[in-house]
């Protein structure tokens, strides 16, 4: 008996020596689980994959966000020279043979064209812009273009005609963005009576979608900054018919209503405590002048109808018999893969509003669908609508990634 526990010891170690010479050729290191000061648990090797266990600081949820976006990133001196040295070149390595990505040696960049009054933080920023993503990963642009929206002084405003909901079009030296207000707390949920087409717009949800976004490495939604604006400030940069809105409450706060189809009235403003209030503030695309953007109808698009359906959600095979045949969403072609990545996000911030997205017209085909307007997304904390996975259920097509 002990001659056999002493052959069954011998075959283990035998077998865990071949473990250990395989994961040393391979060149696989563990993650290691750390603990920060912020209270979040997190895999300490970046490129492995990141993951939180628990969280005690609720206000510092978008600057850990923006913390592990960078913390998450690779750069090139990083890079390991061959596809198998880890895992994260691994799952890169297989992206790249599939034939609706394109190699990273063969991306197309938007055409140069002259951009003599942008800033040239937010110049450099743009000529990033590929056929894959708006910009490359780990760009120190994107943090630049941040830290000038946050801090550069606004030299006017005023209303943007378009949308449902009140949005500025702010304009700094040399560029411009687009700022929503807050117009509810950071913990007011969708009501349980609102639809999805009148749910407030809610300016942390596009705060936090730029931040999933950069952090599922899709770096398809245009940089979105938190920033405190002072109304008193705002008021006299404001084109008259702004400016007329404005007002002081019988709380001796300052409020505006601006003008739009929602919530733009004398009954609804947007008010500072008493000047105070938090916005977002988007960076606008390169002028369509220069570079021509497309707009599509979203093939799962919903009905925005009080009573009515939408053709998919009534329909099981909507996808194989009205989607793939068009030969645009081919599964040959990067486009359909693309609406299936666009679903998974609207999943993970719970955006029900997508009725139609926008592509670079340079890129034609070629050219992913960028990642816009999440305002009415993080609706609801408590509940799933699997109804936004439709592309995926239905298409039963993904990408590598």
């Amino acid at each position: 008996m002990w001659a056999g526990r002493q052959k069954r010891h011998k075959i283990f170690l035998v077998y865990l020596l071949l473990v250990l010479c395989v994961l040393l050729l391979v060149g696989v290191n563990l993650p290691v689980s750390q603990s920060g000061e912020d209270g979040l648990v997190r895999a300490a090797r970046p490129g492995l994959g990141l993951r939180v266990e628990r969280g005690n600081n609720e206000e510092d949820v978008f600057s850990w966000l923006e913390k592990s976006a960078e913390a998450n990133q690779l750069t090139d001196t990083q890079q390991q020279p061959l596809p198998y040295r880890n895992l994260t070149n691994l799952q890169a390595y297989l992206s790249s043979l599939q034939n609706h990505t394109s190699p990273a040696a063969t991306t197309q960049y938007l055409p140069y064209r002259s951009l003599e009054d942008t800033h040239p933080v937010v110049q450099n920023l743009y000529r990033g812009i590929s056929e894959l993503s708006l910009y490359e990963e780990g760009s120190k642009w994107v943090r630049w273009a941040e830290q000038l929206m946050r801090e550069t002084q606004i030299q006017h405003a005023e209303n943007k005609p378009s949308g449902s909901q009140l949005k500025l079009h702010v304009m700094f030296p040399q560029f411009s963005g687009l700022l929503k207000p807050a117009r509810t707390s950071l913990h007011q949920q969708t009501l349980p009576d609102h639809f999805y087409f009148t749910d407030v717009e809610r300016h942390n949800a596009e705060v936090a979608g730029f931040h999933v976004d950069r952090l599922l490495g899709f770096r398809r939604a245009v940089p979105v900054v938190g920033r405190w604006v002072n109304l008193r400030q705002l008021r006299p940069v404001s084109d008259i018919r702004l400016k007329n809105s404005f007002f002081t409450s019988p709380a001796n706060n300052t409020c505006f209503h601006g003008t739009c189809d929602y919530y733009c009235r004398t009954e609804t403003p947007i008010c500072g405590r008493p000047d105070l209030i938090q916005t977002s503030i988007a960076l606008y695309l390169p002028s369509s002048r220069l570079f021509p953007r497309l707009i599509h109808t979203h093939p799962f698009k919903r009905s925005y109808s009080k009573t009515g359906s939408a053709p998919w959600e009534t329909d099981a095979n909507y996808c194989r018999d009205s989607v793939l045949p068009d030969p645009v969403y081919s599964v040959k072609k990067r486009r359909i893969y693309d609406i299936v990545d666009l679903a998974i996000f609207d999943f993970l911030i719970d955006n029900m509003d997508r009725h139609s997205y926008e592509t670079f017209e340079d890129f034609r085909e070629s050219g992913f669908i960028l990642h816009l307007d999440q305002g009415r997304a993080f609706g609801r904390h408590d509940t799933d609508h699997i109804s936004i996975l439709a592309p995926l259920t239905q298409c039963c097509k993904m990408r590598w990634s």
